[in-house]
């Protein structure tokens, strides 16, 4: 069934709880959407009406794009508030607006017991909230692996679920991708649920996993387009998937529709559904059609577990990847960061170290005081401690590329 947006602009449902200012500068920037979400993005929703127009839920959905809060959540009409990530609630100009807007700040990957409790206020004031349990945009389109706290929150808070999949977002701009393609964003939502007391929080994770499972396909029969479709994807594809030299992908041709590796000389086209197609010689060798998360994975596990570049360094000296020149900044909560180290960068197996010009350790981090590592907004590498945040800066290397070497070793998450 399809949902009458128009007819909901002049006719909008109940504020969701919303005070009348806050509810005006919600739907003055929903309206403001209307045109881009029909017009460039062909938003199309399925099974909207399902969500209940009042009383306090709970919006699952995959995550795809940094746009999903408002592709996901202008569909429903009925104002949505939603967790971001702190580190884009303080961002400038993005982060208060999105605040106006309803969002909160969470942690990632670390027990955040004020977002817990600001999520559990909303809910018993009858709003709608809007997640998203993998806790961590997908690099490609697959799906990643919902957090295990979300079955504990959804049990503990007897909430209604309502889950939703963002069917092709994911295809109109990869997360490691500088532009967008002209692909339409279709949104499908499930039927509230509420689940029984016998379920334990790993059925309702299970379940939840379920639902939100998507395999991105640009929908038959609808127009796509894309330019510079190659452009970022060394950032995420750190390794040539055939020689898998390190850092030698570069966008080609006068499209940029076309990715080489400058060690091997072999070539790959990407269409709209993040496929690689082998063109020239490599085509002539019989490669094969790789989607880009699979050329990614294919990277990753030719550099073992744990990850190593070279393995006979790593059993003789525990090295497991350097870089020439590196700094670590630390992150404050307010104010400006401050840089704490900087010179050669030394991942090892059981710490990080940056080293000075005489080849000491000018500062280290052992791998048990990391919490968690991630690839936050503007592509910075983060490393969370109990103690501070730090930001890893390597000059002309992926942050993808250090993200997966840190936490093959660390044993944290990588998102």
């Amino acid at each position: 069934m399809a949902v009458d947006h128009d007819h909901l602009a002049k006719n909008p449902r109940p504020r969701g709880g919303l005070g009348v200012r806050e509810y005006l500068f919600y739907r003055t920037n929903w309206l403001s959407l209307t045109a881009p979400h029909k017009l460039f993005f062909r938003l199309e929703g399925r099974g909207v009406e399902q969500i209940p127009r009042d009383g306090g839920v709970l919006v699952l959905a995959n995550h795809v794009s940094a746009l999903d809060p408002f592709w996901v959540g202008w569909l429903p009409v009925r104002p949505l508030r939603f967790m971001a990530s702190e580190a884009v609630i303080r961002t400038p100009v993005l982060g208060p607006w999105i605040s106006r807007l309803g969002a909160f700040p969470k942690m990632k990957y670390v027990k955040d017991r004020a977002s817990m409790e600001t999520l559990q206020r909303h809910y018993d004031a009858g709003h709608g909230i809007l997640l998203f349990p993998e806790g961590r945009r997908s690099w490609d389109t697959s799906t990643q692996e919902v957090l295990p706290g979300i079955g504990r929150l959804v049990k503990r808070m007897g909430a209604r679920v309502v889950c939703a999949r963002n069917l092709t977002g994911a295809l109109v701009q990869p997360r490691w991708a500088k532009v967008p393609r002209f692909v339409p964003v279709i949104v499908e939502y499930d039927a509230p649920v509420t689940y029984p007391d016998d379920w334990t929080a790993e059925q309702i994770t299970a379940d939840i996993q379920r639902r939100l499972h998507v395999e991105a396909e640009v929908p038959e029969g609808r127009l796509t387009a894309g330019l510079r479709m190659a452009h970022g994807l060394p950032q995420y594809l750190w390794g040539c998937p055939r020689c898998f030299a390190l850092e030698t992908l570069r966008p080609q041709g006068v499209r940029g529709n076309r990715v080489a590796c400058t060690a091997c000389d072999a070539h790959w086209r990407i269409d709209t559904s993040t496929r690689l197609h082998p063109v020239g010689a490599e085509r002539a060798r019989a490669g094969e059609v790789l989607t880009v998360g699979a050329a990614a994975e294919r990277v990753r596990r030719h550099y073992g577990d744990p990850p190593a570049v070279d393995r006979a360094r790593f059993v003789a000296e525990g090295v497991a990847i350097t870089a020439p020149a590196a700094s670590i900044r630390r992150l404050p909560r307010e104010g400006k960061p401050s840089e704490v180290a900087a010179g050669e960068l030394v991942l090892k197996g059981d710490a990080l170290e940056v080293r000075g010009e005489d080849g000491a350790p000018a500062w280290r981090l052992d791998h048990d005081e990391v919490l968690a590592v991630s690839v936050e907004i503007g592509n910075q590498l983060q490393l969370r401690t109990a103690e501070a945040l730090y930001a890893v800066d390597v000059p002309g290397e992926s942050p993808l590329k250090w993200s997966h070497f840190f936490a093959g070793h660390i044993g944290g998450i990588a998102g």
